[in-house]
């Protein structure tokens, strides 16, 4: 097995810079957990009043305004208002608003509240597939049961719910025995007069009039209704029903000035809307109540929100978390890119990609499959079942997707990695492979929890000490939003960690060791991106201070990556998400989620024990860098086959005529023309007694540093037969026979030897399986291929070769040319998949035959060029010609 040294991170040891980031860290972590209760708003939130209690307090809301809710199922959460929260330390300033949330006042401006939905149930025995309807109605309750909003949905959702939430068939004789009662009787007098009057009398006699000249007398009105005459409501009336609800709710004790009023027509004066608006405003938020009354008292919908008295500025938040989802997006985009770009050109380790898809897919798919608070209006009426297959289908999907995209983003890491940050990627081989119980892995398990305490530290440091510092908080509370907090801490934490890490720290170094080797500029770049992109556990609201706070967390990391590894990167980063996820159940008082405090602590704690075991191991971590993925060895393979082929590149060089020998009387020129792969091609002249030149042409088959050896093989041979004084055909049998000797069966060559005597003009040659000589005949102005009989050397030996080879003579004139070429000349094949041939070659040499031999060689080249039209050579294209000068 091919192998490939990844340098590892430094040893663990108590003592220097290691010594002060564990200890740094301890102190990160004591403190957060001491401060963070002052300092967070959470702390203010509350689940003392819990949830069934929240449910009973809504259904005797609902029932005293006369509404039937049998029949209807009912669930609740708590939540926050991360608009109200937001704004409160915007106006307020955070730790003045955290200490407004702890006063009794936190019920009016309720950042935090229960919400209660009610959806139609099931009838006995049916079952529905993909949950129930949509709520019929929403009750919103403060932190200690009382009343902020109802909101009746039962008019949107079809005729089958309106059976429970019609205001006009409803009836609250509580609000209407405050209006409509004789002067003397109480209100419970007063309520046991109306109950004698039918609800049809109440319904269809009562309405709003607000232009009447009298004010409506409450004893006459009793009367009236007693003998079925009808009634008009008064503003005054209109205002007991006001002041009789809002005593039933959280702004009881709240000046609240009236805005608006609005009849309905459509209801013949039955309905009117009515807006409150708090005066003087509360915490800098004037309360806006919006409130649908009956004129047979019911409350049809409160619609509570909160405005800030004073703008805040969103343009720049905007821009910040605008820029922070464009980075993102662009270094998604960028390593998409890079990955198909690699794909193309085979430089991925698919294997190490894989197990990061496997993996982080897998996280992903059971986030979103164990999601509870956007699953549970699908689940409600769900057989287990169908939830059961709800869920793996929601797992396939997210797990799918997600695996695409981190087989994309691992694979483009690694290789980047590999080729410019060489040392980073020792413990991420190691973390792939599972293998803890090593130094190297312990120190960074150890130093990274050690620098997520610190990130910790940052963050409710920075919170501690500016008070212009606020916090970006979800509605959501995660204890409602998965199954079990700690697992989605704890997937969550990985995937954010493994994505910042790989997108952001290897995206970014990867860009800066192109551009330049200063690490000063990678940490310069990686501290302002970071801080853009928002480093951090913290979330805090996009904002110049949250930019700064996110830069030093940055350069922290930055600084981690650039000293030490890829894997205390990324520990760091588990380790402070996973906890600060979690700071729910530690900060808002009976929460269930103080378990998974407790687990998740253990979690990090059982971590942190791996890295110290580790650290104490022998083992250096060094055995598991002998895996080369196999782009790698593929690259390593490609490289030994470039290097193969240039060495046969100047072997073939080596052995070709530098030089055109001078010979009284001969016109001489030759050249090789190497293909992309080196051939054998191979040709020769030498000077013989008496003037005379032999001159050989052979074409070795294969390619590569076999054809480049065989070819010397021959060059050798021929050299030393030509001295013994042998015929063309003697030279050609002995080269066979010597040839198949030292050759491997399979392997041959075609050849073409020849003498020519300059003062004679005879000469004589034998071909071996070659191509013709063509012989251009000045005196006749034609040409004709010499095609005399002959096996390819090395084809056959023996008898069969030396009886097939043939020598001919022939006698040339002043002006003649005689022309040799290999088959890269005759198979030079054009786009129509047409080869230039032989009869192309003879015609093409008749045409300009009477010209020099370096022009006859100039131009027979450029013809077969312009016939292959840019398609390329195939193979090695050699050509020598010997004219008779005049």
């Amino acid at each position: 097995m091919s192998q490939e040294r990844q340098s590892l991170p430094s040893p663990f040891r108590l003592a220097g810079m290691d010594l002060v980031l564990f200890l740094v860290g301890i102190a990160g972590f004591a403190f957060t957990i001491w401060c963070l209760p002052d300092l967070h708003p959470d702390a203010t939130a509350s689940r003392e009043f819990d949830r069934d209690e929240a449910v009973s307090t809504a259904d005797v809301f609902l029932v005293s305004q006369g509404y039937e809710i049998s029949g209807l199922v009912s669930t609740a959460e708590l939540r926050r208002r991360d608009g109200l929260l937001s704004d409160l330390q915007h106006t307020l300033g955070r730790n003045t608003a955290v200490e407004f949330l702890n006063s009794d006042n936190r019920n009016v401006v309720a950042a935090y509240y229960w919400l209660v939905q009610y959806r139609p149930g099931l009838n006995p025995g049916e079952t529905q597939f993909l949950g129930g309807q949509d709520p019929v109605f929403e009750v919103e309750l403060a932190q200690n049961g009382e009343r902020l909003a109802l909101r009746n949905m039962s008019g949107l959702i079809g005729a089958s719910a309106a059976r429970f939430g019609s205001p006009a068939n409803r009836v609250n004789r509580s609000a209407l025995s405050s209006i409509i009662r004789a002067d003397t009787a109480s209100t419970s007098e007063a309520r046991t007069a109306l109950i004698q009057i039918p609800d049809s009398v109440l319904q269809a006699r009562l309405s709003f009039d607000f232009d009447g000249t009298e004010p409506m007398d409450s004893e006459s009105a009793l009367n009236a209704l007693t003998n079925n005459q009808a009634v008009a409501l008064d503003s005054s009336a209109l205002d007991g029903l006001i002041a009789h609800h809002l005593r039933e709710t959280a702004f009881r004790n709240v000046d609240m000035r009236l805005d608006s009023i609005a009849v309905s027509n459509a209801s013949r004066g039955r309905n009117v809307q009515v807006t409150m608006v708090s005066d003087p405003p509360i915490a800098g938020q004037r309360i806006i109540l919006e409130a649908g009354l009956s004129s047979t008292g019911t409350l049809s919908r409160l619609r509570t929100s909160y405005e800030p008295t004073q703008d805040v500025e969103q343009t720049v938040s905007a821009a910040l978390a605008a820029t922070k989802v464009g980075l993102l997006l662009l270094l998604s985009f960028g390593f998409i890119v890079v990955f198909f770009r690699r794909l193309s050109a085979r430089l991925l380790d698919m294997k190490a990609a894989l197990v990061d898809a496997m993996v982080v897919g897998i996280l992903g798919g059971l986030i979103a499959a164990t999601a509870s608070a956007q699953l549970n209006e699908v689940f409600l009426f769900t057989p287990i079942w169908g939830e059961i297959l709800i869920r793996l289908i929601i797992f396939s999907i997210v797990a799918g997707a997600l695996s695409i995209f981190v087989f994309m983003i691992a694979g483009v890491t690694d290789s980047v990695i590999r080729e410019n940050l060489e040392g980073k990627l020792g413990t991420l081989v190691l973390l792939r492979h599972g293998d803890f119980q090593n130094k190297p892995m312990g120190a960074a398990l150890v130093r990274g929890f050690a620098l997520g305490g610190i990130l910790l530290g940052i963050g409710t440091g920075s919170l501690w000490m500016l008070e212009g510092l606020h916090l970006s908080l979800p509605d959501i509370f995660l204890s409602e939003a998965s199954m079990r907090p700690v697992l989605a801490g704890v997937f969550q934490g990985f995937e954010t960690a493994y994505f910042l890490t790989l997108l952001w720290v290897v995206g970014v170094s990867s860009v800066v060791r192109r551009l330049s080797k200063q690490t000063l500029l990678s940490v310069i770049l990686l501290t302002i991106t970071g801080a853009f992109v928002g480093i951090g556990p913290v979330n805090f609201v996009s904002q110049p201070l949250g930019l700064i706070i996110g830069g030093v967390s940055a350069l922290l990391l930055a600084w981690a990556w650039v000293r030490y590894d890829i894997v205390t990167v990324m520990a760091a980063l588990f380790t402070s998400e996973i906890l600060w996820s979690l700071t729910e159940g530690y900060l808002v008082s009976g929460s269930p989620a103080w378990i998974d405090v407790l687990l998740g602590g253990l979690f990090v704690a059982s971590v942190v024990i791996l890295g110290f075991v580790g650290v104490a191991s022998r083992r250096t971590g060094q055995q598991v860098n002998t895996y080369v993925p196999d782009y790698v060895s593929e690259m390593a393979g490609q490289e030994r086959v470039r290097r193969e082929l240039e060495i046969a590149h100047q072997v073939q060089s080596f052995f070709l005529p530098r030089s055109m020998p001078d010979v009284k009387g001969l016109d001489i020129a030759g050249m090789c023309l190497s293909a992309n792969e080196v051939g054998g091609d191979y040709y020769d002249f030498i000077k013989l007694d008496d003037g005379r030149l032999a001159f050989v042409l052979g074409d070795v088959s294969g390619k590569g540093i076999q054809a480049a050896f065989f070819m010397t093989l021959v060059k050798g041979i021929v050299q030393t037969l030509t001295r013994q004084g042998l015929t063309p055909s003697d030279i050609m049998r002995k080269l066979n026979t010597l040839f198949c000797q030292n050759a491997p069966s399979g392997t041959f060559i075609s050849v073409v030897y020849g003498e020519i005597n300059p003062k004679t003009g005879q000469f004589t040659f034998a071909r071996a399986g070659h191509n013709p000589v063509i012989w251009y005949r000045s005196d006749e102005k034609r040409s004709e291929a010499l095609q005399p009989k002959g096996m390819a050397i090395g084809f056959t030996s023996g008898p069969t070769f030396d009886t097939n080879i043939e020598e001919q003579t022939i006698h040339v004139q002043s002006g003649d040319a005689l022309v040799f070429y290999t088959d890269g000349f005759s198979e030079a094949m054009n786009r129509a998949r047409v080869l230039y041939g032989d009869e192309r070659l003879v015609e093409k040499v008749t045409q300009i035959g009477g010209r020099s031999a370096s022009a006859i060689l100039r131009m027979m080249t450029e013809d077969v060029h312009h016939f292959i039209e840019g398609m390329g050579r195939a193979d090695d294209m050699t050509m020598a010609v010997i004219k008779l000068e005049n």
